[in-house]
């Protein structure tokens, strides 16, 4: 990339450095107009993100077979968050900003007994459309579980997302999962 330095026909005010971004509004009636802005504050703009994470573990989650049950088990937060609220100990991501939000999850399921497995995220105690995954585990056997969605809190602000399972069988281990949340659009 070229460093573009000051001329005539910038004003002597504007500086140029290696962390900002020009943009010049071209009129060949006047005098072209110049802002440089740091990158750091383009990126801030709509970029609220959290995270809440199991790692290794091995206690069994019971469940009502082929009811939708609540993921309990996340026991950490990722090291960073911006515009929301992370609650390991809730087992939910509040969002603290209206927008439209991307949704990810991921998790690694065992069960003894072979079994049907679903998984998708809930916003406010609602069945996100579009976002479940499906797939069969053999006895004695683990899956992957992931997938993304998008949700629109509508304008509305500290909607909450949390994750929820439902198999035919009546308990599995979660063994690692984790749910994310990151604002796309305001």
């Amino acid at each position: 990339m070229t460093k573009l330095s000051d001329s005539s026909a910038y004003p002597a005010a504007l500086t140029v450095d290696d962390t900002a971004i020009l943009y010049v509004v071209d009129n060949p009636a006047t005098t072209p107009a110049s802002k440089a802005v740091a990158i750091g504050d383009v990126l801030k703009h709509g970029m609220a993100h959290g995270m809440i994470s199991v790692n290794d573990n091995s206690s069994g989650t019971t469940l009502v077979a082929d009811a939708w049950t609540k993921v309990a088990v996340f026991n950490a937060e990722f090291g960073s968050s911006k515009g929301v609220t992370v609650s390991h100990a809730n087992d939910k991501i509040t969002l603290t900003g209206s927008g439209v939000y991307r949704v990810s999850y991921a998790m690694s399921v065992y069960d003894a007994d072979a079994t049907d497995i679903f998984a998708r995220p809930y916003l406010d105690g609602a069945a996100v459309p579009h976002g479940q995954s499906a797939a069969k585990i053999a006895a004695g056997k683990a899956i992957s579980l992931s997938c993304e969605a998008l949700v629109d809190t509508g304008g509305s602000t500290a909607e909450y997302v949390e994750l929820y399972v439902k198999c035919s069988g009546t308990s599995i281990i979660i063994t690692d999962a984790q749910l994310l949340v990151q604002q796309v659009a305001v």
